[in-house]
């Protein structure tokens, strides 16, 4: 075997070790069209401003549960089979949720994700900057 193929032989062992220990989603992705567990029709709070919104089924329990407690979520993503290569500034291969700006508390929030999700999630917020 070519050094090549045994670096790629072993990359694909690291990466099937990886799955085993990974708890995975069959969350649907409309991007990619894999998957099988569809979206869930949440019904907001009353400040979102519309009735319901779709969440990846994977995470809408974390997502029900930030909103009981008056964590305000403007976006969210599972790991979608825990794709390769999905983007950092989107949780790579961890759900991410993007936090409203009036949310402050971040171990507070991963305190609440811990309740209902053992997973790692990577939070982050947008900033809306008017030049």
């Amino acid at each position: 075997m070519t050094d090549k193929l045994i670096s790629l032989v072993i990359k694909v062992c690291d990466w099937v070790a990886n799955l085993k220990e990974r708890k995975m989603c069959n969350c649907f992705s409309t991007a990619l069209q894999i998957g099988k567990d569809k979206n869930v029709r949440l019904i907001t709070p009353d400040y979102f401003g519309i009735r319901t919104v779709l969440v990846d089924a994977c995470i809408a329990p974390v997502i029900q549960h930030l909103w009981k407690h008056h964590i305000w979520t403007e976006n969210s993503c599972c790991e979608h089979l825990g794709v390769e290569g999905r983007p950092e500034s989107w949780g790579g291969n961890k759900p991410s949720i993007v936090l409203g700006n009036n949310v402050k508390d971040f171990d507070r929030v991963r305190e609440l994700i811990a309740e209902v999700d053992d997973r790692e999630f990577e939070l982050s917020q947008w900033q809306r900057v008017i030049v």
